[in-house]
């Protein structure tokens, strides 16, 4: 039977890159990439002062 491929964790400067070129926000949990949900005012009101 073949073998199971197993994902290797994402360096931060390979992550950094992936980020300039995706239009998906991501955070770097434990080495793996994680898309993260959009924000409105509502649920983050610091954004409007940024």
């Amino acid at each position: 039977m073949g073998e199971v491929a197993r994902a290797l964790p994402m360096s931060f400067t390979a992550y950094l890159e992936m980020e300039e070129r995706s239009p998906v926000r991501h955070g770097l949990m434990g080495g793996f990439p994680h898309a993260m949900a959009g924000t409105s005012k509502t649920h983050n009101p610091r954004r409007i002062f940024w």
